[in-house]
């Protein structure tokens, strides 16, 4: 594990006190955690998840947020289907996402029998479903509900799963893009501008707990902005592969039809 913390000058003596009490993090050897200081307005969230991805011990990284927690069971079954040679050089593992409702009085799944029945609950929701649903809809989640084998998702603008990849491959993420606005969407992008496919998994996934989130820092149509100037560069940089370029026109076709449905 490699994880980068944000933390004031406050927390950082206590936190580091605290991490070094927890017996399952002393005794361990194959935890790096970083503690960055806060400084600035913005928070530098890709600066963070280049630090971790950078300081990583493993040839192979499963890109996760602090906030996730795995299906039991989930690393090694990634370690089993990296021994396959699922994880080629050109294709990335995408582990499904979800998040548990504010308000949901819940176990924890133990497999994906229980959390399909959670789901039907209500207690979940796939990940940013109503807050963000191009984010993760692409994982194509009706088709997961009975998937037995992995199957390809279709890449769109705003994809952004969470991903299995060869560390040494990957891209970095791009640190000009702070807080909440495109950070992690422009990592995907320029993924898939390489030229990888999303492989998704059928058998696992991660589950986002509720928490209240930080006040957004008006900057969303700077943010957009910046996307969009970047994405071109990635383009004239990489070319036009045949999957982006279909992507982006089936994105152009929905987004006319969402507008056309609204007026």
């Amino acid at each position: 594990v490699s994880a980068a913390l944000y933390v004031s000058h406050t927390e950082l003596h206590n936190l580091s006190t605290q991490l070094r009490a927890v017996p399952q993090l002393s005794s361990r050897q194959n935890i790096i955690l970083h503690l960055a200081v806060q400084s600035g307005l913005y928070y530098p969230v890709n600066w963070l998840r280049n630090l971790a991805l950078n300081n990583s011990q493993t040839k192979h990284v499963f890109l996760n947020d602090v906030d996730f927690l795995p299906s039991f069971g989930l690393h090694s079954y990634l370690k089993s289907l990296i021994f396959q040679g699922l994880l080629l050089k050109k294709q990335v593992l995408v582990v499904p996402a979800f998040e548990f409702n504010e308000f949901a009085d819940c176990n924890f799944p133990l497999n994906k029998s229980e959390l399909l029945t959670i789901w039907k609950q209500r207690c979940v929701n796939y990940f940013h479903q109503y807050y963000f649903k191009l984010g993760h809809s692409r994982t194509n989640y009706k088709k997961w509900i009975s998937a037995v084998e992995p199957y390809y998702a279709e890449w769109g603008d705003g994809y952004e799963p969470y991903i299995v990849g060869n560390k040494h491959v990957l891209p970095r993420y791009d640190e000009q893009f702070v807080g909440r606005i495109r950070d992690k969407v422009q990592h995907i992008t320029h993924v898939k501008a390489l030229g990888f496919k999303f492989l998704v998994l059928p058998d696992v996934f991660i589950i986002h707990l509720y928490h209240p989130t930080a006040p957004r820092v008006e900057y969303t149509h700077c943010a957009t902005r910046a996307y969009y100037k970047w994405e071109q560069m990635i383009l004239q940089k990489y070319g036009h592969n045949e999957d982006y370029v279909k992507g982006r026109l089936n994105d152009t076709l929905l987004t006319n039809r969402h507008v056309s449905q609204h007026k």
